[in-house]
């Protein structure tokens, strides 16, 4: 189920994708950061408000904050979003959403920390849902025009989120092992720190962000 699951997200596209320049990047080559955010108990939800009230709070809320939390994004007083080109993109399906970087530089790792964590206290501190997150780095190409997103950086990050016990944004071993995250790791020591929890069934406490660290 976990495998079938992660293959529909590896070839599945929000079905109204938004016409900014980050959700139009062709990426075919090279390495880069990827993030796979989960709602928790979305099932029970969709169970116990019905399929139009889920529904209604994916394209609407939640589409918001996933725009809002892009590089210099505005949101305006009729809950409209203005995105500018950024180096992040994003895609959305059903409970899970995945932000991509457009390479593997150390400004795009930046960006893609900030913006993740910019996220997720969006959404923990909007109408009550809970959310998990990973990052990994890797292998991943996407092409928005033909709804494919392909690549292990996406499976690391998707096992690693299903790791967890608790609401974190971890970070996984093939990202610490990058020199762009010992960078950041050494100049933002407060907002990349190591959990206080283990994996399940693991004794490893893997580095995760501490969201309400701004220093980043």
């Amino acid at each position: 189920v976990l495998g079938r699951r992660a293959e529909l997200l590896a070839f599945s596209a929000f079905t109204k994708p938004e016409k900014e320049k980050s959700t139009k990047m062709l990426l075919d080559d090279g390495k880069r950061s990827v993030a796979f955010f989960d709602i928790l108990g979305f099932g029970s939800w969709v169970e116990n408000d019905g399929s139009m009230g889920v529904f209604t709070y994916v394209r609407g809320f939640l589409n918001l904050m996933v725009r809002a939390s892009l590089p210099a994004s505005v949101v305006h007083p009729n809950m409209s979003v203005d995105v500018p080109g950024s180096d992040l993109g994003y895609v959305m399906f059903s409970d899970s959403i995945v932000f991509y970087s457009r390479d593997d530089s150390y400004e795009c790792l930046k960006t893609m920390l900030a913006v993740c964590g910019e996220f997720m206290n969006s959404v923990i501190c909007g109408p009550s849902r809970m959310v998990c997150g990973a990052i990994a780095y890797g292998d991943f190409f996407v092409d928005p025009e033909v709804s494919a997103y392909v690549g292990q950086a996406l499976i690391d990050a998707y096992r690693l989120e299903g790791q967890q016990g608790w609401l974190a944004l971890s970070l996984d071993a093939s990202l610490k092992a990058t020199p762009q995250f010992a960078k950041a790791l050494e100049e933002h020591p407060g907002f990349i720190v190591r959990s206080l929890a283990h994996l399940r069934d693991s004794d490893e406490k893997p580095y995760c962000i501490n969201r309400a660290d701004k220093s980043i």
